[in-house]
């Protein structure tokens, strides 16, 4: 139940690229926060659900008593997270609109080797914890992750990031042309070789 608010994602990304690459930082800022606010409310109202209706989610998968009391206890573990992750990859997804995909990639990456990583570590291998010891690590990776990518999201200077994504469109554009200028020089050049080719053709006799 992670993926439900993948379109407003989707939807973020689109519009916010589009207003910063058609000038309009406002717009971009508007649509961002928009985005933000949809996918938390809609990601809190299925979390509410799924924890709701645990007893009954569990039920459908098992019946052993012993696995549907451990699978209960990691229930609201797993709501905090999923409500954490969709923060952050809300956040992560307008950061890449804004071209800033190494800041954000860059943060994720770090905070997991970081965080969550050495924390899963010790409590499976030296403080022989359970299965919520590791639950708890991947909270406190995405909490952390998640926090400072929307510090870098509330912090943004849209004007800047508008300009440079109208940049490097105008760039991408000219090598775009570049590259269409050469594959049309090289057409033509085969063109007049295989022209040249046919004029000096000759026929040779037994």
């Amino acid at each position: 139940f992670e993926y439900f608010p993948t379109g407003f994602t989707t939807a973020a990304e689109l519009r916010v690229s589009r207003h910063l690459g058609n000038r309009r930082p406002g717009m971009a800022k508007i649509a961002a926060y928009k985005s933000m606010i949809y996918s938390i409310v809609s990601t809190a109202i299925i979390t509410f659900c799924f924890c709701y209706y645990r007893y009954e989610l569990i039920g459908l998968y098992t019946n052993e008593d012993e696995i549907e009391e451990m699978l209960n206890d990691l229930v609201l573990l797993v709501g905090i997270a999923n409500m954490v992750m969709v923060i952050g990859v809300m956040a992560y997804t307008i950061l890449c609109a804004q071209n800033r995909t190494n800041l954000a990639t860059g943060t994720y990456a770090f905070l997991s080797f970081a965080t969550t990583l050495p924390m899963s570590v010790y409590f499976v291998f030296f403080g022989d914890y359970g299965l919520q010891s590791i639950v708890f690590s991947l909270i406190v990776g995405y909490s952390l992750s998640s926090l400072i990518l929307v510090v870098f999201l509330l912090t943004t200077n849209w004007r800047r990031c508008s300009e440079a994504v109208v940049r490097k469109a105008a760039k991408t554009q000219e090598e775009q042309a570049r590259l269409s200028r050469a594959k049309e020089k090289k057409r033509r050049a085969k063109e007049a070789q295989k022209d040249i080719e046919s004029r000096f053709k000759f026929v040779t006799i037994p």
